[in-house]
């Protein structure tokens, strides 16, 4: 939360920190420039020449050419509201610095009411949770209206159970166009969801984790939903959101070259399409990540294919981290003749988490392989051990 910081300073200390980088706005007003007719450059001191640019010339460092184009968003006739700004600022805890960078990437708020217009938004933000780090990240969030953008969005959220965190990372990361969608629930792809079965918290981990997929032209979204229902997934279920992210991500075309990839080993489309329903993400992988870890699989653990495809979970896998140091692990303990193939079922044993794998297979056998252990977590020289 922001915390309390009221040593007084004048605006010019703060701002003269980092004279340098608000040069950069020369840049951001060309098109300001572009779009009005050509400024002659003033001489400096002459009647013309207005407070605010002998301003933001003389204390924020920028050129004379440059402080004209940007007198055009900042104009204020005395330092009374820019300096009230900062107090602000400063009085919620930011520091000189990010004081700067706020003011660097939207010098407008200097020009704001701040007891009106920022204040109110700063106290939302704080009671939610939100750091000064947080909002001069992305200061933004400020330039939306708290009671038709901000709040409605927060409490869209809470509906769809959404903690304050999980919410504070979206408009910290997302706010430049998720607040455009301000009312969740008006969204057409959000009603659309809502129409066919999908609960208020998966729509949710939608807005937290894909908030983009809320701008997909409506009639993709749409044909891709009816898609996904003709595959028989639940949309009441987890799976269907999961689905949702991995089919939208993908052009028809790329989809289509998928299913021709696991064609190559068996596959009918029907054990794909069921496949792709146990497990969304087997059809997110690349060509290259499908061909190795089946070639693995069935070309040198003898796996066969249809099996594999009532697995598919195991092809998420690591092939260099997960499934070739462990079925490292399962040919040496056989070599030494201390388990035996009808023991164990290898797709079964990829799929346990680390821990269990560690405890039923290399601890349990440190007597014999005190070595296992080390090879296994360097993920080097497993198969050695076995032929010593």
């Amino acid at each position: 939360m922001f915390a309390l910081y009221n040593k007084p300073r004048s605006i010019i200390s703060c701002l003269n920190i980092i004279n340098s980088k608000l040069r950069f706005l020369d840049n951001v007003s060309r098109t300001i420039t572009n779009a009005s007719p050509q400024l002659e450059k003033p001489e400096i001191g002459s009647k013309n020449h207005s407070f605010t640019v002998s301003y933001v010339m003389n204390n924020l460092g920028l050129s004379p050419q440059g402080a004209i184009s940007n007198s055009k968003r900042v104009k204020f006739e005395s330092l009374d509201k820019p300096e009230s700004v900062v107090a602000l600022f400063r009085d919620h805890g930011f520091s000189d610095i990010q004081i700067s960078n706020i003011i660097s990437k939207r010098p407008k708020f200097l020009n704001w009411n701040p007891n009106g217009t920022l204040l109110p938004k700063l106290k939302f933000l704080c009671s939610i949770g939100a750091s000064s780090d947080d909002v001069a990240s992305n200061p933004y969030i400020l330039e939306h209206s708290l009671d038709k953008r901000i709040v409605p969005f927060y409490n869209s959220c809470k509906r769809m159970f959404l903690s304050d965190k999980q919410i504070l990372k979206i408009l910290r990361q997302h706010c430049s166009y998720i607040l455009g969608n301000a009312r969740v629930s008006d969204n057409s792809n959000i009603k659309l969801l809502n129409e066919v079965g999908v609960g208020m918290r998966y729509i949710g981990l939608i807005i937290y984790r894909r908030p983009r997929l809320m701008n997909i032209h409506y009639d993709k979204f749409r044909t891709v939903v009816y898609e996904l229902l003709e595959m028989k997934f639940d949309p009441s279920k987890g799976h269907f959101v999961r689905a949702l992210s991995v089919r939208l991500d993908m052009s028809d075309l790329t989809w289509a070259h998928k299913i021709e990839v696991y064609k190559r080993w068996g596959w009918t489309e029907h054990e794909i399409i069921s496949a792709f329903r146990q497990n969304p993400p087997c059809m997110a992988l690349s060509e290259e990540n499908i061909m190795s870890g089946m070639d693995f699989l069935v070309n040198e653990m003898g796996c066969q294919s249809m099996t594999i495809a009532k697995r598919p979970a195991v092809l998420t896998y690591s092939l260099k981290s997960r499934l070739i140091p462990r079925c490292s692990v399962i040919k040496v303990l056989q070599m030494k003749g201390l388990i035996s193939e009808e023991d164990l079922s290898l797709l079964s044993l990829l799929m346990i988490t680390e821990q269990s794998f560690v405890d039923r297979f290399i601890i349990k056998y440190e007597e014999q392989l005190p070595q296992l252990l080390n090879a296994y977590q360097s993920r080097l020289g497993i198969l050695e051990l076995g032929e010593s």
